[in-house]
């Protein structure tokens, strides 16, 4: 539909609009094939719902009424649970605990000995990387000072 008192013509056929503005809505209808034919399908599936309204078996609300009342819920009900289900439900989760707890890996022990003697190589090691770094400097300097006083030009 393009026509835009769509809503003003919704209004108009379940009878919610004021008289004024009905009035106003019912010349708009009649002259606007959009809401003409809004209001004809309205019309239409009402029918087709008032034709097919069956009605409700005898006693149905009585019957419902009657169950509803005899499964109540009071204060005290939940002391009536079938305990056997919940127990059952309960081991099945320790279970499953129990199954993935054993699943998890287990830190491993590291002797102290192994720990020291890691830290020695990695204190050799940097101890090792001083050395060859003041050496080289040393090296590379006494290279280039050499060849200076000896006139040669160096790269």
């Amino acid at each position: 539909m393009s026509c835009e008192n769509e809503g003003k013509t919704l209004l108009l056929h379940y009878g919610e609009l004021p008289p004024a503005e009905a009035a106003a809505a019912r010349v708009h209808a009649e002259a606007c094939p959009d809401c003409r034919r809004l209001l004809a399908g309205l019309a239409r599936a009402e029918a087709l719902l008032a034709a097919s309204d069956a009605p409700a078996p005898a006693g149905l609300a009585a019957a419902a009424l009657e169950r509803a009342l005899a499964g109540g819920q009071g204060l005290l009900s939940w002391l009536f649970i079938d305990w056997r289900r919940a127990a059952a439900a309960a081991a099945g989760v320790m279970l499953m605990f129990a199954v993935f707890r054993g699943a998890a890996p287990q830190p491993r022990a590291v002797s102290l000995e192994t720990i020291e003697a890691g830290l020695e190589d990695l204190e050799y090691s940097i101890y090792q990387a001083r050395v060859d770094f003041s050496t080289r400097e040393i090296q590379d300097f006494d290279y280039e000072y050499a060849d200076m006083e000896s006139g040669k030009d160096s790269v």
